[in-house]
């Protein structure tokens, strides 16, 4: 179990770190355009939804080692995306065009760990949703 605790705590503290070295308005940025490329019908509609994003990249900093808080978080994000047509079937797009974007901003210190770490937990946050 303690092996585990330090595990988890090891990634959030490298998710964490991963999020403040990089520009999260350039991350918002990226990801936003990534959705809208894909899904121009949704993403079109919903109002502010560049600054949505990076209200949760800031989210995710605030609540990342407070479990209940950041899945609380993450559900009240995606009640907003619901009411402008996204479902369960597109969250894992919506993860996907994150975590790629995080990987462009983060640059050449993007390894697997990080590449492991955000996919883990984009995977536990949509089992959850």
């Amino acid at each position: 179990m303690l092996q585990k605790t330090n595990k988890m705590s090891f990634r959030i503290e490298l998710l964490k770190n991963n999020i403040q070295s990089v520009n999260t308005a350039s991350v918002a940025h990226n990801a936003f355009t990534k959705l809208n490329t894909m899904f121009p019908q949704y993403v079109s509609q919903i109002p502010n939804a560049e600054q949505n994003i990076n209200r949760f990249l800031a989210d995710l900093v605030l609540h990342m080692d407070t479990l209940p808080k950041l899945l609380e978080t993450c559900k009240q994000y995606a009640k907003i995306g619901s009411q402008y047509g996204l479902s369960k079937s597109t969250y894992h797009i919506v993860s996907n065009a994150l975590i790629s974007a995080m990987k462009d901003q983060t640059g050449e210190s993007w390894n697997v760990d990080l590449e492991r770490a955000w996919n883990d937990t984009g995977a536990m946050i949509m089992s959850y949703l």
